[in-house]
């Protein structure tokens, strides 16, 4: 199977999960540039289990949106 065909089987199949359970998803993402989320999103109906989306590549952003301890994000870095 190729890889994004693959990636939207798996994005469609945990929607279906998040809506027979009522959960909801909140993505943060960063190296992936929104990757996810657009994932999450190619499938219809992904309004019922996607509440927000974040990418954020800064620290400052990091801290201030997510609210990552600057002290963690100083001793693992951004991409950790």
């Amino acid at each position: 199977m190729e890889l994004h065909q693959e990636i939207k089987t798996l994005a469609a199949k945990l929607g279906v999960i998040l809506t027979d359970k009522c959960l909801w998803i909140t993505t943060a993402e960063s190296c992936t540039g929104g990757g996810v989320s657009y994932a999450l999103t190619d499938t219809p109906g992904s309004s019922r289990y996607l509440g927000r989306a974040f990418v954020t590549y800064s620290n400052e952003a990091k801290h201030e949106l997510l609210n990552v301890a600057t002290s963690t994000l100083e001793q693992y870095g951004a991409v950790s």
